[in-house]
């Protein structure tokens, strides 16, 4: 109820912007952020463009277009155009822990492990409860052969959200690796429960969004 009390909320107020102020850079960040929501990047990005033309300056804008790169929208150049997208963005924002943690995965995939720390390091210092970035800072560490270094910011992540499954896996895999078996086992073992109980819920989620809830039909019809 409330999901649909505020989508309509919300739809009356994109309407209103768009009779009142169709030219504004309000109202071409809201039609990106639908063609976004709808699976367009291609055209999200030119709307978003069409921001920054209005307001080069406004934070969050190269940001959410190093997204869509990264969604395919710069074809055969995403990751590059990705890339530099994140890197404007800090020029204009420099307390972007998600552009940071962006470059950081990018310079983890490929193998830069002390340019990834280094930029995971910075998005945990901007937002110390950031839990990708210090799942990746973590992850980074490990392969780095500086696995002694990774539990702290493992265990934050843990402490931070224990339903993630994710930060138990990495966790358990440092802990394996310095010979902690014990703890690496109570770890694993979390993993797997979370694991289970994010399926479980996503799939309940789906079913409710999609009205799947109905009671098979009986002779007699549920009250």
């Amino acid at each position: 109820l409330a999901s649909h009390l505020y989508s309509d909320l919300a739809t009356q107020a994109s309407q209103r912007l768009l009779a009142t102020a169709p030219g504004s850079y309000q109202a071409h960040q809201l039609n990106a952020e639908v063609l976004e929501i709808q699976g367009k990047p291609g055209e999200a990005a030119d709307e978003y463009r069409k921001v920054l033309s209005l307001r080069p300056n406004l934070p969050g804008i190269h940001y959410h277009l190093g997204e869509l790169m990264l969604a395919g929208a710069g074809g055969a150049s995403s990751v590059d155009e990705a890339r530099k997208e994140f890197e404007e963005e800090l020029k204009i924002d420099p307390q972007s822990a998600p552009s940071e943690y962006e470059l950081g995965e990018m310079a983890r995939q490929a193998r830069q492990w002390d340019e990834a720390i280094g930029r995971f390091h910075r998005a945990t210092d901007i937002d110390p409860n950031f839990v990708d970035a210090l799942i990746g800072l973590g992850k980074s560490l490990v392969s780095a052969g500086r696995t002694r270094e990774a539990v702290a910011p493992l265990e934050r992540a843990v402490h931070l959200q224990p339903g993630n499954p994710n930060a138990h896996y990495q966790l358990s895999f440092a802990y394996r690796r310095l010979g902690r078996d014990q703890e690496a086992a109570r770890e694993l073992a979390a993993y797997k429960e979370t694991h289970e109980k994010q399926q479980s819920s996503s799939l309940r989620i789906r079913k409710g969004i999609q009205g799947n809830i109905a009671q098979p039909q009986t002779e007699t019809p549920p009250d």
